[in-house]
């Protein structure tokens, strides 16, 4: 890749080399923003297929997850090309592999409720709009960074706020089935058997959203140690 060299400032007193750090930082945020765009995507479509149950909404999570997985390999490239400009690159590298986790364990809810024979029931679709909107607040923290790094304040008490409304969701939910299953299992007859089972198969599905909001929490706690590091 081709490196431009820093300009000698004329008409200075004391002239001096620009700081090339200056220049390669926001390229590397901006690349790092285009990873949160294509996760939000993936959970803007998980939504609607919930809802509406479209098959091709899974063949273009599955398009966005594989594109996913090559803008984590140009990203992470990227940063190991600039050894000389920045001291410390684990916050940055880190926040590349979590992007990808998160739109595998996107595709991985999808995957799993089709496996189960789990349709989109209010439960679900309540964490998964949390989940969803933590995921903005997350895409909106990194745009920051381009601009206002001292900001994103807002976005992670939003993305902290979600993640707590994502865990009381769950535990309802939980709650719920506990009541369902006291129910089902006061008559032993096949068909309580089955309900029972389905509802153990619901509360997988409940854990594995639950798991990616404490993954996007994650994604946030690194989002601030970029904050700390650079900006």
């Amino acid at each position: 890749m081709t490196r431009t060299t820093p300009l000698l400032q004329t008409g200075d007193p004391h002239p001096h080399f620009c700081d090339p750090m200056a220049s390669t930082l926001p390229e590397l945020f901006g690349l790092m923003v285009e990873q949160c765009h294509l996760t939000e995507g993936m959970a803007v479509l998980l939504e609607s297929y919930l809802r509406f149950e479209d098959p091709t909404l899974v063949e273009r999570m599955q398009r966005l997850e594989n594109q996913g997985v090559q803008l984590r390999e140009r990203n992470v490239e990227r940063v190991k090309e600039e050894t000389a400009v920045l001291p410390d690159r684990g916050s940055l590298l880190q926040a590349c592999f979590l992007a990808e986790a998160v739109q595998g364990s996107l595709m991985g809810i999808v995957l799993d409720m089709d496996a189960l024979g789990i349709r989109g029931v209010w439960p679900i679709l309540e964490m998964v709009a949390q989940l969803r909107h933590a995921i903005e607040m997350l895409r909106s923290g990194h745009e920051k960074l381009l601009h206002t790094p001292a900001g994103i304040g807002v976005e992670m008490s939003a993305i902290l706020a979600a993640r707590k409304a994502m865990e009381r969701s769950y535990h309802c939910a939980l709650e719920r089935q506990l009541v369902e299953e006291r129910s089902a299992l006061q008559r032993h007859n096949p068909e309580n058997l089955q309900r029972i089972l389905q509802l153990f198969r619901h509360r997988e599905i409940y854990r594995r959203i639950r798991d990616v909001g404490i993954e996007i929490a994650n994604c946030g706690r690194v989002l601030q140690d970029i904050v700390y590091q650079f900006a």
